[in-house]
């Protein structure tokens, strides 16, 4: 019998989290992943059902995938992955990752950082 693996069990939630932070749907999503992946000169394909997958913990995203999330959400990797950061706290951590201030300004020409700006909100009273 092979070694089952054991994820980070609050990802999905925090997945989610993110997504909705974004304000988009399942299919934008994934076009957002696969455009910050493509801005890395690499190539993988996300389907809006994988990102259901993902955030429902039916499946794992791979680590170019999970990063992809942290450079769209502005948040770090640790806080993504660590069951030890709490989804409220991840959730207000969103947005306050500044990569350009940790890789340097000689080398923020080199990167092409995709800044997403989250889409207002309306809420509405008594709808959660």
């Amino acid at each position: 019998m092979g070694h089952v693996r054991r994820g980070p069990k609050l990802l999905p939630q925090k997945l989610l989290k993110l997504r909705e932070y974004l304000n988009v749907g399942q299919p934008e999503m994934a076009q957002m992943l696969e455009t910050q992946i493509e801005s890395r000169d690499k190539e993988y394909r996300v389907h809006a059902g994988r990102v259901s997958e993902y955030e429902t913990g039916k499946r794992e995203p791979v680590l170019l995938v999970g990063l992809a999330y942290s450079y769209l959400g502005r948040v770090s990797m640790m806080s993504l992955a660590d069951d030890d950061v709490s989804v409220d706290e991840f959730r207000r951590q969103l947005g306050t990752f500044d990569l350009v201030d940790r890789i340097g300004s000689d080398q923020k020409e080199s990167r092409n950082l995709h800044q997403v700006k989250p889409k207002p909100v309306t809420l509405i009273r008594g709808v959660h």
